[in-house]
């Protein structure tokens, strides 16, 4: 900054205006302090020096911090921040603003209006927020948003710019398969299981699974994650009809619908056993399964049951239940 130095001075009858035409540079913002004494054109010079000092602040905010979100989010308006401080004449906090880009910063939208803490002159740092920006896209590279604000000196910060990753669409399904069970339609004699699944394609990207295994054919996984891969095993299971099921969270948290497979393990043979699981699908009291489905109508119902056994060749319509 260029400082010209003009006195003002008291000189009969009045105050009057001189210029020494005396400049000074100053490159940072800092407190300046001067100090003068008069000599008149007889040489005479004033008794008392006089000082006094005043505060120069060229320099606009430009101390940025801690900009979320960094990582992905399931939320195509969201809540961005940021830290900013003035060291000199501290924040004019009625003028934070915001402006976004929905093409990677080839074009933006007009600076709007963006919260800010504090009150003005604060030389601390203090959060921005840019409420709910309406991005209203999923992408991990688009959406781009900076901030703006004055200091109390009217000079004019800008942020760098900053990428908000979005994806709010829940990853499709894996498609599970087994090396050691390949056929969901055939029987295995073999108790020791392996399967492996796929990856599913995802804006985010896969962050983890989560899987069970059991005996019903529609079970949802929770949402916990597994240990990382795409494989798993189990051994000496027993003989029966059992599903894996396996589903998928992406890195914004979004969780996948599940996908299922069946394994049958033993001779397939009907039993009494199984007669009791066809009563309890036709019952209602448990899900449904073209497992059991003996007279290949698309429904299990009592007639099932009594065709079960008569399969099973023992013609014992009496069985535990399980």
């Amino acid at each position: 900054m260029e400082l010209t130095r003009i006195w003002r001075v008291f000189i009969t009858p009045g105050w009057r205006y001189i210029d020494w035409d005396t400049k000074r540079y100053i490159d940072e913002d800092d407190s300046v302090w001067l100090r003068v004494h008069a000599t008149d054109d007889l040489g005479a010079s004033s008794s008392d020096d006089t000082d006094g000092s005043f505060i120069v602040d060229n320099v606009a905010p430009h101390h940025w911090r801690d900009f979320t979100p960094t990582e992905w989010v399931a939320d195509q308006t969201p809540d961005c921040t940021i830290e900013v401080k003035d060291n000199t004449a501290g924040l004019d906090v009625s003028t934070a603003c915001y402006k976004y880009s929905r093409n990677g910063g080839s074009s933006w939208s007009g600076w709007r209006s963006a919260s800010c803490t504090g009150s003005d002159g604060t030389t601390s740092y203090q959060t921005i927020t840019a409420g709910s920006v309406p991005f209203n896209q999923d992408s991990g590279m688009q959406n781009m948003i900076k901030f703006r604000i004055d200091d109390a000196a009217t000079n004019t910060g800008e942020s760098d710019e900053y990428t908000v990753k979005i994806d709010t669409a829940d990853p499709s399904a894996p498609v599970i398969s087994s090396q050691t069970h390949p056929d969901e339609d055939e029987w295995y004699s073999g108790s020791d299981l392996a399967f492996t699944w796929t990856t599913p394609s995802d804006t985010s990207g896969i962050d983890c699974y989560s899987y069970i295994f059991d005996q019903s054919a529609t079970t949802t996984p929770d949402t916990a994650c597994e240990p990382a891969g795409n494989s798993k095993s189990y051994t000496d299971v027993a003989d029966g009809v059992w599903y894996f099921h396996v589903r998928a969270k992406d890195n914004a948290g979004n969780w996948g619908a599940a996908d299922h497979y069946r394994v049958q393990i033993g001779s397939g043979e009907a039993s009494t056993t199984d007669a009791v699981i066809a009563l309890a699908i036709a019952a209602g009291s448990r899900e449904y399964d073209s497992c059991w489905d003996v007279s290949g109508d698309g429904q299990v119902t009592s007639l099932d049951a009594l065709m079960i056994p008569q399969a099973a060749g023992d013609g014992d319509p009496e069985a535990p239940a399980i």
